[in-house]
């Protein structure tokens, strides 16, 4: 599968990922998603884009990021923050 289509939501709100990932799958791209910091980072080698929650109950976006940065082979992997609210 083409990469270049493809991100990894790192998402703690179940409600969040699916809206993301209904708007993103919308347009043409896939998405994968994990609602947790303790992934494989081997993971993130199959997306062509990272999108991280700051904060989480497991630890901090930042953190994660930090981690990827400072790992050769996925250092160079776009990564972007997000935070949202939801208010349902």
């Amino acid at each position: 599968m083409n990469s270049l289509k493809r991100f990894l939501l790192v998402e703690d709100s179940l409600e969040v990922a699916n809206e993301v990932k209904w708007l993103f799958n919308d347009t043409g791209y896939l998405t994968g998603g994990v609602n947790n910091l303790s992934g494989d980072l081997g993971l993130i080698q199959k997306f062509y884009l990272i999108i991280l929650d700051i904060t989480m109950p497991d630890g901090d976006g930042e953190d994660l990021c930090r981690l990827i940065k400072s790992s050769p082979a996925i250092a160079g992997f776009p990564t972007l923050f997000s935070s949202f609210i939801c208010t349902r």
